[in-house]
């Protein structure tokens, strides 16, 4: 009774299938890895306006960084995630601006998510909610996971008005 041989190809084959079959019983999907700002994006609008506004603020970063900073980060080479720590007594980021594979439109969450992922930041959620309504995105109309956005040069007129509440946001 030798133990079984696999070829090497066999092998990874076989690990490959046991990962996923142990992924889709926990119903766990990865999360997309994140990857740091290219110099390119960095050296774009918004994020040279933001850089701007919220100075030492904003932090370019692929991990944690600290409450009270603002995170940037990507998974797409062209894009870019603006970022918070959770409240919510789990650990985590919650995106609070994000601009995808560099679309001419920023996305932001909807009230109901804001509201979940920081529940002791009432004022600043809706300081956040009342700035993106008069520039026209009232994401109090939205559900919790969907992801209302706005063209570029609108959030780009708007960003004296929207900074303060990301700061309040990220204290």
């Amino acid at each position: 009774d030798e133990p079984l041989t696999l070829a090497p190809q066999t092998r990874i084959n076989t690990q490959h299938l046991h990962d996923q079959i142990r992924q889709a019983l926990a119903g766990y999907s990865p999360a997309s890895p994140r990857a740091g700002l290219s110099d390119e994006v960095w050296e774009r609008e918004p994020l040279v306006k933001l850089r701007e506004l919220l100075g030492e603020k904003l932090v370019r970063t692929t991990r944690r960084f600290p409450i009270g900073k603002l995170g940037v980060d990507t998974v797409k080479p062209q894009g870019f995630s603006l970022k918070v720590n959770k409240r919510d007594g789990k650990t985590g980021t919650l995106s609070v601006m994000s601009q995808s594979g560099g679309r001419p439109e920023v996305m932001f969450p909807s009230q109901a998510r804001l509201k979940r992922y920081l529940p002791d930041h009432g004022e600043a959620i809706y300081c956040y909610e009342r700035v993106l309504t008069e520039i026209g995105l009232p994401i109090s109309k939205y559900k919790e996971r969907q992801r209302p956005s706005l063209p570029l040069d609108i959030v780009m007129q708007g960003l004296d008005e929207i900074v303060p509440c990301l700061k309040a946001l990220a204290d």
